[in-house]
């Protein structure tokens, strides 16, 4: 992370899995955390998601910090404020690989000049068709697709 931070990059921290070693990582120079509510947990021992984000963001001063919330969507915070993205209705095949498929696409959408709604947008579309399909790899799915559905409603699953 220093590293990268010394020759000017962009870094981002997927922090799964949230185990002793990631615990032990210095946030602060982090452009940006992502994590699911096991990992929040994890690594704040807060089980409500709002108070784990914020405690999260708290160890990113200067970047923004993602949280997962599954079939409900996502929420961040960052120096802009809160986003927050509600899920979309799939029927769910496999959950495997959706958590990078949600990564990926977020990031690329950050990384394109969108705002963070934008991101959680992209990031649930993305996470939404990976969780039509079997498997890692085959259920990445393609940016077409995934911005067909991230520009419609979105919806939290019961």
């Amino acid at each position: 992370i220093s590293m990268a931070c010394e020759r000017g990059m962009k870094v981002w921290l997927n922090a799964a899995p949230a185990d002793e070693q990631v615990r032990a990582i210095d946030f602060t120079q982090l452009d940006g955390l992502c994590v699911n509510e096991t990992e929040a947990e994890s690594l704040t021992g807060e089980h409500d998601p709002e108070r784990a984000l914020a405690a999260l963001a708290a160890r990113v001063p200067h970047g923004a910090m993602v949280m997962t919330l599954g079939a409900a969507g996502a929420i961040a915070r960052s120096s802009a404020g809160r986003a927050a993205h509600a899920g979309y209705a799939v029927k769910v095949i496999d959950t495997v690989g959706c958590g990078d498929a949600f990564i990926g696409a977020s990031i690329v959408a950050l990384a394109e000049g969108g705002s963070m709604h934008d991101a959680l947008a992209w990031g649930n579309a993305a996470g939404a068709l990976a969780a039509q399909r079997s498997g890692a790899m085959p259920s990445l799915p393609l940016r077409a697709d995934v911005m067909a559905l991230a520009k419609q409603p979105a919806r939290v699953v019961g």
